[in-house]
């Protein structure tokens, strides 16, 4: 599959080298990771790292590295949902953050509106992630927790 539409989204299942992915993320003018629930947010980490402006949903993992200060935060609301496990296909119901779709829209038009300040927030999230969100600092975290520290 190269794309997919599905409704009014578009499916992107190539195999982009590192730079082809670099390339896109800077192609954009903001990335969106309206998330309904991460373990980490490695793409919206990857985004941020290439000074892009990001739109993310402050819940789960991307709340240690995405704030206000580096980008734009979309409020949710928890409820439960359907969740089909790609591989196996199985469906289980879980909770899951649900976004708010009206702030979704309003950060979208702040970035639009005023570009300017959106890229020193990219810039800002560039440098957060390259200096504090490292496969090193992320191991040594690990180490602490598991040691109990």
């Amino acid at each position: 599959m190269e794309f997919e539409r599905v409704s009014n989204v578009i499916l992107d299942g190539r195999n982009l080298s590192v730079k082809e992915l670099v390339d896109l993320y800077r192609s954009a003018h903001c990335f969106v990771f309206a998330t309904r629930g991460e373990g980490f947010g490695l793409t919206l980490a990857e985004a941020m790292r290439t000074g892009l402006p990001c739109i993310a949903t402050a819940c789960t993992g991307v709340t240690d590295f995405f704030d206000e200060r580096v980008g734009y935060e979309i409020g949710y609301s928890m409820g439960e949902a359907e969740v089909r496990f790609v591989g196996d296909g199985r469906i289980e119901k879980t909770q899951v953050a649900f976004p708010n779709i009206v702030q979704l829209i309003e950060k979208m038009i702040a970035v639009y509106g005023d570009y300017r300040s959106a890229l020193k927030r990219g810039r800002r999230a560039s440098e957060r992630i390259s200096s504090k969100f490292t496969w090193q600092n992320s191991a040594r975290k690990l180490v602490e927790i598991i040691e109990g520290n």
